[in-house]
C-alpha cells in the first residue's frame, strides 16, 4: 500500500500532504484534467489534512470531490463508480488518533503500490487553470447499496453486537445490519475524533467478548477505524479472527463449487490450524510474504476467490479489489444464518488452532536483531520442533513498529505462558 503516514504535525505534516498532492498529479499527466476523490477516517486531523492535500491537487491543476466521512475500502469501489484518474484516502488502519496517513487508489479500485516522489511534483499551474472542488455528501449511500447486493440472504433472526471502534463504520455498519432485517447492539459508536481504535475494535476485542455475553447476542463483530478490518465473537465470548472467517468462507465457497482453483492466499504467519482445515478439504493452499497491503494485489491478479491474513484484513475479489471489513462480514454472516449452527460450532468446525499473541516493545535500532540472536533463534526452533506440525512459533513486525509474538497450539495455558516468556526475553535482550 502506497501510504505515508506518521504521526501528525511531525511526521505526517499539511506541507507534506500539500506537496504529496501536487506529486500525484505528476504521475496523472497523462489526464488532461486529472480528477481525484479524497475520503478520511474519524480522526480530529482528518479536516486539517484534507484541506492540504486539497490544495495541492488543485495547485497543480486537478479537480478534486470531496466525500468527506467513508470507509478506506469504499474508496475502491469510488474511484470506479465516480470516473476518477486517482482516489485517496487519509486513514490509518489501527493507530490512534494523533497517527494517520494517506493512501492512494489507482483508476480501477486497487492500491497504488509505486512510488510517489514529493521532489518530483508537478508545476504550479495559471491561476485560470487551478482545479474546482465538488462535496459529495450522499456518496456513503452509494456505497451501502453496493455492500447490501454483495449478498442474496437477509439477516432476520439474527441478533449482532457491533463494536465499531469509532471509526467510519460507527452509523452504516449497523444500519446495514438493521437493513438487512438483524438485530442490533452497537458499542464504541461515537467517534469524537480522538477515540478511534483506542481499546476497542479489532485492537482490543475485550469489551465485544463480554458484551456479547451480556447482551445475549448471537455473534459479535469488530471492524477496525478504518473499516478494512473485522474480526468475530461467537456467542460464547471467544473470538474467530481472520483464519478462521478465511477457512470457513473458502469451505463454504468450495461446497458450492465457487472457489476459483479451489485455492486460497494467505501470509506465511497464518495459522496452521487453517492450512490443515483447508488440505483436509482438498483446498490448495498458497502462502506470501508479502503485508496484507500488497496481498490483495496477489489475490486479484491471479483470481483467486478469497485470501488475507489473521488480522481480519481479507480480500473477496469478486467484489471489491481490497480488503472491505462490511463486505467479509456480510458474507460470514449469511454463511452463518444458513448454516442453523451455532457461531461457535460453525467456528470450531474449521478447526483453527488457538492462539495467542503478545507484543514486545523493541527500540527500533533493534527490531530485526532477534533474527540473528543465537537464543532466540533456537527457542523458535526449538518450540516448531516439539509442535511436530501441529502448532507455529513465529516472531514478526506489526504495522506500529513493535515485535509480536505469535504461538499457536491445541494447549491455550502452554501456548500463553511461553508467548509472554519469549516477548519478555525479546524485551530483554534488546532494549
Amino acid at each position: 500500500m502506497t501510504t505515508y503516514s506518521g504521526i501528525v504535525n511531525k511526521e505526517l505534516t499539511p506541507q507534506m500532504a500539500f506537496e504529496l498532492g501536487r506529486a500525484l498529479i505528476s504521475l496523472l499527466s497523462s489526464f488532461d484534467k486529472p480528477k481525484v476523490i479524497i475520503g478520511r477516517d474519524t480522526r480530529s486531523s482528518g479536516d486539517m489534512l484534507e484541506c492540504a492535500l486539497t490544495s495541492g491537487l488543485l495547485s497543480a491543476g486537478a479537480d478534486v470531490v470531496l466525500l468527506g466521512i467513508v470507509p478506506t475500502p469504499a474508496m475502491s469501489h469510488f474511484t470506479k463508480i465516480y470516473d476518477a484518474d486517482a482516489g485517496v484516502s487519509i486513514c490509518d488502519s489501527d493507530g490512534i488518533y494523533n497517527y494517520s496517513g494517506i493512501v492512494v487508489f489507482n483508476k480501477d479500485g486497487s492500491i497504488y503500490n509505486g512510488s510517489i516522489s514529493i521532489e518530483k511534483a508537478a508545476p504550479l499551474v495559471n491561476c485560470e487553470d487551478i482545479g474546482t472542488v465538488i462535496r459529495k455528501n450522499d456518496s456513503i449511500f452509494d456505497y451501502i447499496s453496493f455492500v447490501k447486493s454483495t449478498v442474496t440472504s437477509d439477516l432476520k433472526g439474527i441478533k449482532i453486537a457491533v463494536d465499531c471502534a469509532n471509526g467510519v463504520n460507527s452509523i452504516i455498519g449497523p444500519d446495514i445490519f438493521e437493513d438487512l432485517g438483524a438485530t442490533v447492539f452497537a458499542i464504541n459508536n461515537s467517534p469524537d475524533g480522538k477515540n478511534i481504535n483506542l481499546d476497542c475494535g479489532t485492537n482490543n476485542t475485550d469489551a465485544l467478548q463480554k458484551f456479547v455475553v451480556e447482551s445475549g447476542a448471537d455473534v459479535g463483530v469488530a471492524f477496525n477505524g478504518n473499516g478494512d478490518k473485522v474480526i468475530f465473537v461467537d456467542e460464547k465470548g471467544n473470538v474467530i479472527d481472520g483464519d478462521n472467517i478465511i477457512a470457513i468462507c473458502a469451505i463454504d465457497m468450495k461446497n458450492k463449487n465457487q472457489l476459483n482453483e479451489d485455492t486460497i492466499l494467505l501470509t506465511t504467519n497464518s495459522n496452521v490450524g487453517l492450512i490443515n482445515s483447508a488440505s483436509d478439504n482438498e483446498i490448495t493452499v498458497l502462502e506470501t510474504v508479502a503485508d496484507h497491503e500488497s496481498i490483495a494485489d496477489e489475490i486479484v491478479s491471479n483470481n483467486y476467490s478469497i485470501g488475507g491474513e489473521q488480522s481480519g484484513y481479507i480480500v473477496f475479489p469478486e467484489h471489491s479489489a481490497v480488503s472491505d471489513g462490511l463486505i467479509t462480514a456480510l458474507q460470514l454472516l449469511c454463511i452463518y444464518k444458513n448454516s442453523g449452527k451455532y457461531m461457535s460450532s460453525l467456528a470450531s468446525s474449521a478447526n483453527v488452532l488457538p492462539h495467542v499473541s503478545v507484543k514486545a516493545k523493541i527500540k527500533p535500532e533493534n527490531i530485526n536483531a532477534y533474527k540473528e540472536d543465537t537464543l532466540i533463534v533456537a527457542e523458535l526452533r526449538q518450540l516448531n520442533d516439539d509442535f511436530n506440525g501441529n502448532g507455529k512459533a513465529v516472531i514478526f513486525e506489526d504495522d506500529n513498529g513493535d515485535l509480536e509474538v505469535t504461538i499457536e497450539g491445541e494447549d491455550v495455558e502452554f501456548i500463553t505462558k511461553r508467548a509472554q516468556d519469549l516477548a519478555q526475553l525479546l524485551e530483554l535482550k534488546f532494549n
